[in-house]
């Protein structure tokens, strides 16, 4: 065996993929990756919504189901829902292009203001 031979035996063994190198993924390969990544996203997307009903109170913990539905009679909760609706809103009437995706959480924000000050205590007379 020449010194070139044991070298290539040498790069075979090492990396199997290295035959393949310049070929492309088969349709397999691309539609597993492709699956995978989008199951993903949609599972973080999940998470961060499961996340931001329970800080909102709409979902709470249940010894018996893990979770349950909150008090939706809580100012808290009704504010999370009057912006979650809001946003939902914002997106199906304003063109998409020109919806900037800060506004309803603003919007969200000076409506809890309002509702802030109207349930904050006077001055008794």
């Amino acid at each position: 065996m020449t010194a070139r031979t044991e070298e290539r035996g040498a790069q075979a063994g090492t990396a199997p993929t290295a035959a393949r190198r310049g070929t492309r993924p088969s349709k397999l390969a691309l539609v597993a990756g492709l699956a995978a990544a989008s199951a993903v996203a949609v599972g973080i997307g999940f998470f961060i919504a499961f996340i931001g009903l329970k800080n909102a109170g709409i979902v709470v913990a249940d010894p018996a189901t893990t979770v349950t539905l909150g008090n939706l009679r809580d100012p808290k909760t009704l504010l999370a829902t009057f912006g979650w609706l809001l946003i939902a809103a914002l997106l199906v009437l304003i063109a998409r292009g020109r919806f900037n995706k800060v506004s309803g959480p603003k919007r969200t924000q000076r409506a809890a203001a309002q509702v802030r000050a109207a349930l904050r205590p006077g001055p008794e007379t």
